[in-house]
């Protein structure tokens, strides 16, 4: 019995399947997330975490695609990818370089983003900052560009 490497990547499944793992998901996500030492050990994939063990519990498998998404900052090149994902900090000096678990001088984190909307345009990094980062920015900006009343989509909003 294998478990597949899937964690943070989407999943493609049938209903059928979806079925089989619904529950034992879900009574595993509970499960860690009620423990105070799993909750602390997994944090906020906890439940893709759950997910991951309840397909392999139930015999439920996948065709996995290596290069099927990037994430950025991690992958530095979009080359060969077929989608995008931004989930983690990107922190970089002014220079352009990485600096994974410390705020750098240039940075996009969408948590920083929780109770507000973002700024449009963002900042684009600074130049030796990694093709795929400048790309997510771009991206993001070309959206938000374009989207009526950027600027006011945010009011009412509360964050719980």
């Amino acid at each position: 019995m294998r478990m597949d490497p899937i964690g943070n990547s989407p999943v493609m499944l049938h209903k059928d399947d979806l079925a089989k793992v619904a529950s034992t998901w879900h009574d595993m996500a509970v499960r860690m997330k009620t423990d105070p030492e799993a909750d602390k050990a997994w944090g906020w994939v906890l439940e893709m975490w759950a997910y991951t063990a309840a397909a392999k519990v139930n015999d439920v498998y996948h065709d996995l695609v290596p290069k099927f998404q990037a994430q950025p900052p991690w992958d530095t090149t979009l080359d060969g990818f077929y989608i995008l994902h931004y989930t983690y900090g990107n922190d970089f000096t002014d220079k352009g370089v990485f600096t994974p678990g410390k705020i750098g001088q240039w940075r996009f984190d969408k948590r920083s983003y929780m109770g507000r909307i973002p700024p449009c345009p963002l900042k684009l990094p600074p130049e030796g900052t990694s093709s795929s980062v400048r790309t997510l920015i771009e991206m993001i900006n070309e959206a938000c560009a374009v989207l009526p009343n950027w600027d006011t989509l945010g009011i009412g909003m509360s964050v719980s």
